[in-house]
């Protein structure tokens, strides 16, 4: 009998917080001008500190997803963010421009009738 093994989840406190937040805000249930839960609520709730809590709102507000209003709090401001570049998309992306490459040069070199 197989078992499935889960993977543990080695990213940051503060991205995985911030990845569920942008997944909530993406999906629908956390709507443009809804806030955020109060610093102390997400440190109650996540088990984490104030530094993380603030790491996760300055992740967010780099995706594009909320800002920080004066005497509001964090507020949604978009759904439609782009995902956030990391390391590993970018690291996808170039093995994919390099296949790419690869290809088309294969290719014109079969259209000059070499080899590549």
């Amino acid at each position: 009998m197989r078992t499935m093994t889960q993977t543990p989840d080695t990213r940051p406190s503060y991205r995985r917080m911030a990845d569920h937040y942008a997944e909530q805000i993406r999906a629908g249930r956390l709507g443009v001008g809804d806030l955020l839960p109060s610093g102390s609520a997400l440190e109650q709730t996540w088990g984490v500190s104030a530094t993380t809590v603030r790491r996760m709102w300055e992740d967010l507000v780099g995706r594009g997803l909320v800002e920080r209003q004066s005497g509001r709090g964090v507020v949604v401001v978009r759904r439609d963010a782009a995902p956030p570049v990391t390391l590993e998309s970018l690291a996808a992306r170039v093995a994919q421009l390099e296949q790419d490459r690869d290809r088309l040069a294969a290719e014109v070199a079969a259209l000059r009738g070499q080899r590549p």
